[in-house]
């Protein structure tokens, strides 16, 4: 037996927390289906569609995640009468690729599937930072980010967040390809309590 059914999430603003919202997904998924069941993920929030989609794997759903509704609509009519394969599904997301995912330019996310699909190579990410007053009140931060342990042509974004006192804020994600380090040096509008790398564990590291 077979069928479709909306799980339909609050919004962060209404939730308040992540906790929340990836609470009330595996409430509704619990209601609607038995272990197995398939869930399409649409959320344009790269920490909420992968903290969720995680939740959801670990409830038994089968989960695949996109970031637009044109993607999730493309997808879901590509696959009416037929399996998802990997293939179909990067062929889909290279569609409705973005900019900045095209990290080789060539309009493909073949630097993705390979390494995280069909490759099996582990970073170790190396972080440094230092905190430096900025003129009206700002704060100047200085950031030393190192990715080893990876081939040539391993290539990542990594996400960064800084930590007001509310918990963990993103402010954006370095680009980095092979073994070696990047420096960036950035101006946020208040310090900040800290400034961590990877914090919710978006990208498998060492």
């Amino acid at each position: 037996m077979s069928g479709t059914a909306w799980l339909v999430l609050p919004t962060f603003n209404e939730a308040g927390n992540i906790e929340a919202i990836v609470a009330a997904a595996i409430a509704q998924l619990e209601l609607c289906a038995e272990q197995g069941y398939r869930v399409l993920i649409v959320e344009d929030d790269e920490d909420s569609r992968f903290l969720v989609g995680h939740a959801l794997e670990c409830a038994g759903a089968l989960v695949t995640s996109v970031a637009s509704a044109s993607s999730a609509l493309d997808f879901i009519e590509s696959h009416r009468d037929s399996p998802a394969s990997t293939e179909s599904f990067k062929a889909i997301a290279e569609k409705h690729i973005t900019k900045q995912m095209d990290l080789q330019k060539n309009g493909r996310l073949d630097w993705f599937f390979n390494e995280w699909v069909y490759g099996t190579e582990i970073p170790r990410y190396g972080f440094k930072y230092t905190l430096q007053p900025d003129e009206g009140g700002k704060t100047k931060v200085h950031v030393e980010l190192t990715q080893s342990e990876v081939d040539e042509n391993f290539a990542m974004f990594v996400p960064i967040f800084a930590d007001y006192g509310n918990g963990m804020v993103r402010l954006g994600q370095l680009g980095i390809v092979g073994n070696a380090t990047r420096v960036v040096d950035f101006t946020l509008e208040h310090k900040p309590k800290k400034v961590a790398l990877n914090a919710y564990k978006d990208v498998l590291e060492r």
